[in-house]
């Protein structure tokens, strides 16, 4: 819907190097059919390829509906959010990266609605298809992770840090729940995404809803962090999130929560990462602080105090 009147969502679709599929994304936002206005803010973190161009032709089109911000130079993920939001207004602001794309049609009145309807609900997500470019397949996100999201409406903050189900091209949410990001400490921490900061963020001082329907499209591609071929580049990406859950748990203590225990978890998939890529080392490292080296380490003690 055109801005005949203030949108009451910002779609921030924040961009790098992505001219092979950052039309597809604008396209997805743009064929939302929606009862209310939302605008579309493009924020391209100093592409060298065609990207920004791509992105200045569709503002071009529809100037009323879509603003470039175009960093003269590459200031990084964190920092490209951080002026993302700074251009942001609208009551509710829906994250969608440039090489993602929203499949369904109906995906932000759907979403829109449920927050409406529901004060207490600061963040709604959905099922979503994974898109692996390499081999042009789609696959569903997984069973497991359908049925702790069905069960668990409702999500909460001891939820979230305990597992995080959400993908970030599925997000809507309040904007002034994430007023007071702390974008300062992602950046100077090293921090590779953002994602699961927000959602914490929300979480904090909302629940979290998820609707049980496949509404968006995640590709995997050689530009994803998340399949980062690079193990040093991958294990960080995975280490962010626990110094994330210590960030929060230090301003948002949680008596139930069991960090050595997450912490264990984490620890559990590196070492099965680093095994799969013959980093035998790191697999070492990593298997003393998982949840099978903790089992080992209370196995020998017992047996020390048998001995005693």
């Amino acid at each position: 819907m055109t801005l005949a009147s203030p949108p009451l969502v910002d779609i921030l679709i924040v961009t790098y190097n992505q001219e092979k599929f950052v039309a597809t994304a604008i396209e997805s936002a743009l064929s939302q059919r929606t009862s209310f206005p939302f605008r579309i803010i493009v924020s391209d973190d100093g592409s060298t390829d065609q990207t920004l161009g791509i992105v200045r032709y569709w503002e071009r089109r529809f100037s009323e509906t879509i603003t470039v911000i175009a960093n003269p130079h590459n200031v990084g993920l964190v920092e490209n959010y951080r002026r993302g939001f700074a251009a942001c207004s609208a009551r509710y602001l829906a994250i969608l990266e440039g090489d993602d794309f929203w499949h369904d049609r109906s995906k932000l009145q759907i979403q829109v609605d449920i927050l409406e309807a529901h004060v207490s609900v600061g963040l709604v997500h959905s099922g979503y298809r994974v898109l692996e470019e390499s081999k042009q397949i789609f696959r569903e996100n997984n069973a497991a992770l359908v049925r702790y999201c069905s069960t668990s409406n409702g999500l909460g903050y001891r939820d979230l840090l305990q597992n995080n189900p959400i993908c970030a091209v599925t997000v809507v949410c309040r904007r002034e729940l994430l007023a007071d990001v702390d974008f300062d400490w992602m950046a100077t921490s090293g921090y590779r995404t953002v994602d699961y900061h927000l959602w914490l963020q929300c979480a904090t001082k909302s629940t979290i809803y998820y609707v049980n329907r496949c509404l968006a499209t995640y590709r995997v591609s050689r530009q994803s962090i998340s399949n980062d071929r690079n193990f040093e580049r991958r294990a960080k990406f995975v280490l962010n999130h626990l110094d994330v859950i210590r960030y929060f748990i230090k301003r948002h203590p949680i008596a139930e929560f069991d960090f050595r225990a997450r912490s264990a978890d984490i620890h559990t998939y590196l070492f099965f990462l680093a095994l799969k890529g013959g980093r035998f080392v790191e697999a070492f490292r990593y298997f003393r602080l998982s949840s099978f080296g903790g089992a080992v380490f209370v196995m020998r003690q017992s047996r020390l105090y048998r001995k005693l």
